[in-house]
């Protein structure tokens, strides 16, 4: 092969390289393009969509631009109208804590829930125990409101991995009453005592409205 048709094959060879680039980009510009728009924008306008309507969007929402208040309300429009969803109640008094500063209205939160019964059995421990850990944390000196609410948990779940919690939480500030109360439950499984029914469904205050920012929490005999 001569040096003029090695010239012109390497001539030849790019050219079909670039008319392959053109069409190639007149095909991409032409129809992928448009089509890789079409899914983004369609993705977007779903997004937007859902954001709109699902509402832990809109209360997280509220929460990323500082509107704590306001996120509050919006989850409590959730527990509403989810009421055996417990995570709205949390988020609740997760904002009170961490956002707001407000320890009483955590708990007031928390006593509400547990008034509540439609929740099921870990929920409502959950929250018994979640009170008794805030009480401990922000009112330590107020040790009765904890031994009431172990007792209540030991009451209300016997034979179970919260009636052991509260068993051993209790032992740890009163021995002698945890004989005590499994003294009072052995008698009301067999029938013989009645104060632990009553004092069953006693000692949490009335479900009320959502507590104002400072408001303290009443302090129940549980």
């Amino acid at each position: 092969m001569t040096e003029e048709q090695q010239t012109d094959g390497i001539i030849s060879l790019i050219a079909y390289f670039l008319l392959t680039a053109v069409v190639g980009g007149f095909l991409f510009v032409s129809y992928i393009l448009p089509m890789f728009g079409d899914a983004v924008g369609e993705a977007m306008l779903s997004s937007a969509e859902e954001a709109g309507t699902d509402p832990y969007l809109k209360a997280r929402g509220k929460v990323a631009i500082g509107d704590y208040e306001g996120a509050v309300a919006l989850f409590r429009e959730i527990a509403k109208e989810n009421p055996g969803d417990r995570m709205p109640i949390a988020d609740i008094v997760k904002l009170y804590l961490e956002r707001l500063h407000d320890p009483a209205n955590a708990e007031l939160t928390l006593e509400n829930a547990i008034r509540e019964e439609h929740w099921e059995e870990e929920d409502a421990a959950w929250f018994i125990f979640r009170l008794v850990d805030l009480i401990q944390e922000h009112q330590p000196d107020d040790q009765d409101r904890v031994v009431n609410l172990l007792q209540k948990c030991m009451r209300r779940y016997p034979e179970t991995r919260h009636y052991a919690n509260a068993v051993h939480r209790l032992r740890e500030i009163d021995p002698e009453l945890v004989k005590s109360v499994q003294a009072e439950i052995a008698a009301d499984q067999s029938g013989e005592g009645e104060a632990g029914a009553q004092e069953l469904d006693s000692g949490i205050p009335s479900p009320s409205t959502p507590p104002p920012s400072g408001a303290q929490p009443p302090k129940p005999n549980v």
